[in-house]
């Protein structure tokens, strides 16, 4: 399952979740947040949102769910962690409207 996040509270009712990858989303929500208001609507208004691809999420399903081309991100960065690798790419969509894609991989 991919999770559409646009406020620290849709952070915290992914179950399971390792504790860095928590970190890592709650710092691109809180951006989000800080720069936009927590009240925005992510789908109309200024902003954007993050979208979660855990360990395991069928590439099919990514490409059901993203409808914006994955080939140019403005930035990319990798963590390793013990059992895996979490990157953030993020997507600057038009001036005031971003996607920041935060994925996990098998190492």
């Amino acid at each position: 399952m991919i999770y559409k996040l646009g406020v620290p509270e849709d952070v915290e009712k992914i179950p399971n979740i390792p504790e860095t990858v928590k970190e890592i989303l709650l710092r691109q929500v809180e951006v989000l947040c800080m720069e936009y208001g927590k009240d925005r609507d992510v789908d109309q208004n200024d902003g954007g949102y993050v979208l979660y691809v855990p360990l395991g999420t069928a590439h099919e399903e990514l490409q059901r769910t993203v409808r914006f081309s994955l080939n140019e991100p403005e930035l990319i960065q990798c963590y390793p962690l013990k059992d895996r690798n979490v990157c953030l790419a993020l997507y600057l969509l038009n001036n005031e409207y971003s996607v920041a894609l935060v994925a996990e991989k098998h190492k």
